[in-house]
């Protein structure tokens, strides 16, 4: 079950980094230490994320909440596999979204992902596997270890936001 860490260890961390570097002074005493947001892991975490990417937070709170209601709360590999692509565009989604929560569900369904048991691999072994599913690069992978498996030794680099 992933961990966050306290905000006494953030602290901490950012104080490591201040002495690593200099330059990120001014930047940590401006800025208050941040409280780690984690956030539903697993199979729907990572169909989540991929729904939230690229619109707005407002856009992606009100397509989520139709895919929920969609899918009857029932967001499982299982049930988005026997969900046609045209049913989850008519909730919301781009077919290439659509298209890409297939392609998790199946990674799940056929073994190639296994979200019970990521904390066993190594980050760079998770982040392997994360994107071999089509749909899931880098950052998604990093993201996504970072804020629903709670691992603080990942970064999400290139972020366009």
């Amino acid at each position: 079950m992933p961990v966050c860490p306290t905000p006494e260890q953030i602290a901490a961390a950012r104080e490591a980094l201040v002495l690593l570097d200099p330059a990120l002074a001014e930047a940590h005493a401006r800025l208050p230490v941040f409280e780690w947001r984690l956030r539903t892991g697993g199979f729907e975490g990572l169909f989540r994320m991929i729904v939230e990417q690229q619109v707005s937070v407002q856009s992606a709170a009100a397509i989520w909440k139709r895919v929920v209601e969609g899918l009857d709360g029932e967001l499982t590999p299982q049930r988005v596999l026997a969900t046609p692509i045209e049913a989850l565009r008519a909730m919301g989604l781009s077919i290439q979204k659509a298209t890409y929560g297939h392609e998790i569900a199946r990674a799940h369904v056929e073994g190639r992902i296994d979200f019970d048991h990521l904390e066993r691999l190594s980050d760079a072994e998770a982040v392997a596997k994360l994107v071999a599913i089509k749909g899931v690069g880098r950052w998604t992978a990093e993201t996504f270890l970072m804020f629903c498996e709670g691992r603080t030794d990942v970064f999400p680099g290139g972020d366009i936001a």
